[in-house]
């Protein structure tokens, strides 16, 4: 694990609608009387809104920003509106706080929610930018700034029947992507192989 680790979050713009509009409204709307109109920022609440954010992020990390190398390191830890950086002391971690935060002021996006597992660190960030909360999610896992440990939910609902579908929502119910918790779920997978080998449902 690295000596300092924070993470950031993308400011969340106000959503963006597209309105059709006629030149003459009162001729019927035909393709010759439609005036059209194009999205210019990057909008929120589609289903393609990840995707438009990561790619404007990473075109202007690669394109225009004057702190190359500390660009180059946020486009490798980058995901949809989290970045997460790493720093092996203090000064390192609030100079890259600062060059972060200019990086994305200069595409006029607002990096927030700062959070460190050094105390001096997290002192030294203005209270506009720090996370208010020392645990956080962290691309989907719990982490505790405070304790620097990782919170991974291992709980079942209790179902009064046990079917291989109640099973199956079981074993998936359990969000461990880097496979943490496969000790303590693999029982449960080879018991729900051995119903579809046995033919149970």
């Amino acid at each position: 694990m690295w000596r300092r680790l924070f993470c950031k979050s993308v400011s969340r713009r106000s959503r963006c609608h597209s309105v059709s509009q006629a030149k003459d409204p009162t001729r019927p709307p035909t393709e010759t009387n439609l005036v059209e109109y194009r999205f210019t920022r990057v909008t929120f609440g589609l289903n393609c809104s990840p995707f438009l954010l990561a790619g404007t992020i990473k075109y202007h990390l690669q394109e225009n920003t004057p702190h190359k190398e500390l660009a180059k390191e946020v486009y490798s830890n980058v995901y949809v509106d989290n970045v997460i950086l790493k720093a092996s002391n203090e000064e390192e971690a609030i100079e890259k706080y600062r060059k972060s935060k200019a990086i994305f002021a200069e595409m006029n996006v607002n990096l927030r929610r700062y959070l460190t597992n050094n105390e001096k660190v997290n002192k030294d960030i203005p209270s506009q930018d720090k996370s208010m909360h020392s645990v956080t999610k962290v691309l989907g896992v719990c982490w505790d700034a405070v304790k620097d440990h990782l919170i991974l939910n291992s709980q079942l609902a209790s179902h009064s029947a046990i079917t291989k579908p109640t099973i199956s929502e079981h074993i998936a119910s359990i969000y461990d992507p880097m496979e943490w918790l496969t000790p303590l779920t693999l029982r449960g997978k080879l018991f729900l192989q051995l119903l579809w080998l046995l033919g149970y449902d």
